[in-house]
């Protein structure tokens, strides 16, 4: 669960009823429905091992039986009853068993039987239940949908698609691989991202990324080539862009490098960041990023939309947010000056490298104007040599950023991605999704967001108290 008891000490936080805990931590009710139907739907389909297969069964339905035993039809027996119960039986049979004595037994016997009859049986229709949900809220295009795009996009019928895999993770787009194929010969290769339904409404669509791909691609920079989006959401429920599949691997996460790397990671990511804020907004010609007024006024709404979405999607405050919700807003004057094209989530994780270069910048889905720091400040976060990677991306083109205006962004990242973590728990618990994949992310980056919020607030603070003066 969100370990929130280094910022709030509130006696009443920890005696919340079971009601309120699980709203915030976990319906733990969903939770275990979605780990029986990944267990029955995507994993116990792929076990080719009869042994694999069977074990992973026996778990999907000790699942259920823990969701059946947890409501109120499937509540256990009465211990004290059974306890009495006993000690009645133990009476009648104690001596010469008459007449009445096994009438009373039977009685007892048909009674406390009728319990576990009706019981397994209550459990049997719940596995049916389950059983009959065959689909995933949101399941990826199947081939014969991909083969229609791809149709309609080369207008030539004899291609075909076929999906290769799935991005893992992702809070609001699905990333799915797909070749074309010509004579069962691998002609190209795509990627779609599509728009997920329940996505948070600060992230954009794809419907924008396309145009800023183009734009940027355009310019030279590292995105993949974007070949068509498609906004109509009748075509595949939601709208989605295509684009083409470069070489490239991921060599780390958003926590940092996996592993050890044959080029230099700031002076890479110095290069890459300098270049993309150097870019003319107006130059793009998209006009939902438009330049636009970067004062004071404009990054306090700002923060005050971050506010409204926390108020609304928050079960048990946080001091951490609270606390950082309201510096950022007495601090807006510290990044109310440049504006830039920002990514919003640059990090390993989106990144592909290739032969010691960044051969494209993905996932799109915060790309804004704003501060060009604040890609700055949050690569900062993971990378090794900080002072190295500000002096590439000087070199490079890049404005040498103020120790106010990296802090400011730092503690602005820490605070959104928290309550990512807040919103994310929120849908999953009121059904918008069953992705238990990302659960465990949520949880790990929430406490950890939390904890680093609770150490940056405090040195700040009393550095500088609470309102930063440059």
């Amino acid at each position: 669960m969100f370990q929130l008891s280094s910022v709030v000490t509130t006696s009443a936080l920890h005696s919340n009823t079971r009601a309120t805990e699980m709203s915030v931590f976990a319906d733990h009710d969903r939770l275990l429905r979605a780990l029986a139907r990944t267990l029955n739907q995507r994993i116990s389909p792929s076990l080719a091992d009869p042994s694999a297969r069977f074990a992973a069964q026996a778990a999907m339905e000790m699942l259920i039986y823990l969701l059946h035993r947890r409501t109120g039809a499937g509540v256990g027996p009465d211990l004290p009853a059974a306890q009495s119960m006993a000690a009645e039986i133990r009476t009648l049979t104690k001596g010469s068993v008459d007449a009445g004595a096994a009438t009373r037994l039977t009685q007892i016997l048909h009674e406390d039987s009728r319990f576990y009859r009706d019981d397994d049986a209550a459990y049997r229709a719940r596995l049916g239940e389950e059983a009959a949900v065959q689909s995933e809220v949101f399941d990826p295009p199947t081939d014969a949908e991909l083969t229609a795009i791809l149709r309609g996009f080369t207008d030539d019928r004899g291609v075909e698609a076929k999906m290769t895999g799935r991005a893992v993770g992702g809070y609001s787009k699905q990333t799915v691989f797909f070749d074309e194929l010509k004579h069962g010969t691998v002609a190209r290769q795509f990627v779609m991202r599509r728009d997920l339904p329940f996505a948070a409404s600060d992230r954009t669509s794809v419907t924008l990324e396309y145009p800023v791909l183009k734009a940027l691609y355009g310019r030279g920079f590292a995105v993949a080539q974007p070949f068509f989006v498609e906004a109509d959401p009748t075509v595949l429920k939601t709208p989605f862009l295509v684009s083409a599949r470069v070489p490239g691997r991921l060599y780390g996460n958003s926590l940092g490098l996996m592993e050890k790397v044959d080029f230099d990671p700031e002076a890479l990511l110095g290069k890459l960041l300098a270049q993309l804020h150097s870019i003319d907004v107006d130059s793009l010609a998209v006009p939902e990023l438009a330049a636009h007024q970067s004062g004071v006024a404009e990054q306090e709404a700002r923060i005050d939309r971050w506010i409204d979405i926390y108020r609304r999607d928050i079960d048990v405050p946080s001091a951490a947010l609270e606390i950082g919700l309201a510096w950022l807003r007495a601090n807006a004057h510290l990044v109310a000056d440049r504006q830039a094209i920002v990514h919003g989530d640059v990090g390993y994780h989106n990144l592909l490298i290739h032969e010691g270069k960044a051969s494209a910048l993905v996932d799109w889905e915060l790309v804004h104007v704003g501060s060009p720091v604040e890609d700055v400040a949050y690569v900062s976060s993971y990378i090794g040599d900080l002072p190295a990677l500000i002096e590439h991306y000087v070199a490079n083109g890049g404005v040498r950023p103020s120790e106010g205006a990296m802090t400011y962004c730092r503690i602005f990242g820490d605070v959104r991605n928290s309550i990512y973590g807040v919103v994310s728990m929120r849908q999953f618990n009121r059904g918008d999704h069953e992705d238990v994949s990302v659960l465990p992310i949520v949880l790990s980056s929430y406490s950890r967001y939390i904890a680093k919020l609770d150490e940056e607030l405090a040195a700040v603070i009393a550095a500088n108290g609470f309102r930063w003066r440059e």
